[in-house]
């Protein structure tokens, strides 16, 4: 006769796969690490080793497409974008050209490590800390306010440049377009915060009554 084995009292327990933990924390933070060490060398240190070795300046200029003969395609302004070099700029307009990069890099950093303190909260249970609520519109603000304005001081400090620069026959042309992307990936941010104050809301409520 079988002898029969009896329950055991406690349970093994099986892991969700899609549980968020320590192990997807470290990915998600060398992810972020490397987007912000790329966003730094590309927008910080390739422009300062540009004008410490006194190299041209490059500056983008939208201007119309001369091309005799050539017919556009209906709605095509004939726009391109052209790069133009300003061979001697000097100290202040290198300074100005180098400052979008820095104010990028400087909102590329403070947002991945928002984002790294978030996924903290996650990995450890407690996704819906009152903190979480304050750094995901932080966030959200980075993207709907700070997007727009870093690319219309680019767009700024791009005009003053060719303000002073000789295009020839070439007129450049005014662009003015908003950055769509960010912001509505903001108001998404901004959407999900709004989520995690109601269960941060809801879990006070939980405590209370315990």
């Amino acid at each position: 006769m079988t002898e029969q084995r009896p329950p055991s009292p406690h349970p093994t327990e099986k892991k969700d796969p899609l549980t968020f933990d320590r192990f997807d924390r470290w990915g998600l933070g060398l992810v972020l690490g490397a987007v912000a060490l790329v966003t730094a060398v590309v927008e910080v240190v390739q422009p300062a080793l540009r004008w410490a070795g006194g190299d041209a300046l490059p500056v983008e200029v939208v201007a119309p497409v001369q091309a005799p003969g050539l017919e556009l395609p209906l709605g095509d302004d004939g726009a391109g974008t052209f790069e133009v070099l300003l061979p001697e700029p000097g100290g202040l307009w290198r300074f100005l050209d180098l400052l979008p990069g820095v104010l990028l890099t400087g909102m590329v950093l403070l947002g991945c490590w928002l984002l790294l303190s978030v996924m903290r909260t996650v990995a450890g249970g407690d996704p819906f800390h009152p903190a979480n609520v304050r750094r995901l519109r932080t966030v959200g603000m980075l993207l709907v306010v700070g997007a727009p304005v870093l690319y219309f001081v680019e767009v700024s400090i791009s005009g003053a440049l060719l303000g002073r620069t000789d295009l020839g026959s070439a007129e450049a042309a005014a662009w003015t377009a908003v950055p769509g992307i960010p912001v509505v990936a903001g108001m998404v941010v901004g959407l999900l915060a709004e989520a995690f104050k109601g269960g941060s809301r809801l879990r006070d409520d939980v405590e209370g009554l315990v």
